[in-house]
């Protein structure tokens, strides 16, 4: 029997710096955080948390998502104090594995909207087959930068449960020599654009139409 790997994706920012849902913004036919929760539905995963500020109704959720097909799939986790930081939002997706049998959770962002299902997958089987060896984790990598996806085991809970502030899983790897783990670097910057303000949401739109 396979280990289970569930989705953590992160959705609980405030989008200070854009002023409004950036998760709701369109790209196409599809919203922003409807687009990374697509992704990770589409994936090999066993399931999805899909973190959100305590007060979120998913509005920005594409009914495509709500369709028996994709419903089962994935599981709201309401988070608060979500406007401090990351740090929280995880904690909150970890507290809700904890309660499951799961071998680690895949750490994803809601905001990633062109991160290619090919490289999601390459971590999701990273994370398979770290079972019964030293690794800990397996992280996608930009410019030598690791960042979403992310596979953390379940060792590693406590201390990202320790995290405070906007601190990312990032800060436990970084710091700590003992933990093992498999980087893979990609060279496509789309996988890690994320969206934070109205003119890099521009720019993107203007890029991906042409």
């Amino acid at each position: 029997m396979k280990p289970k790997v569930i989705g953590i994706l992160l959705a609980g920012g405030k989008s200070r710096r854009m002023g409004e849902n950036k998760l709701a913004l369109f790209l196409g036919q599809l919203s922003i955080g409807s687009l990374s929760l697509k992704t990770a539905l589409d994936s090999s995963l066993d399931h999805i948390l899909v973190v959100t500020d305590e007060k979120d109704q998913l509005e920005w959720v594409d009914p495509l998502l709500f369709s028996p097909f994709y419903r089962s799939r994935w599981t709201q986790v309401k988070a608060k104090q979500t406007d401090l930081g990351q740090a929280y939002s995880l904690r909150a997706g970890l507290n809700k594995a904890e309660t499951e049998e799961v071998y680690g959770a895949v750490v994803l962002l809601g905001d990633q909207p062109f991160l290619s299902l090919s490289l999601l997958e390459e971590v999701i089987i990273q994370s398979r087959e770290a079972v019964g060896s030293a690794n800990q984790y397996a992280a996608a990598s930009f410019k030598d930068r690791i960042q979403p996806p992310i596979f953390l085991s379940r060792d590693l809970f406590p201390k990202l449960m320790k995290l405070q502030g906007d601190q990312g899983a990032r800060a436990v790897l970084r710091h700590d020599p003992l933990i093992k783990g498999v980087v893979i670097e990609n060279d496509k910057w789309e996988n890690f654009y994320d969206i934070d303000t109205k003119e890099e949401y521009q720019w993107i739109k203007e890029v991906k139409n042409h």
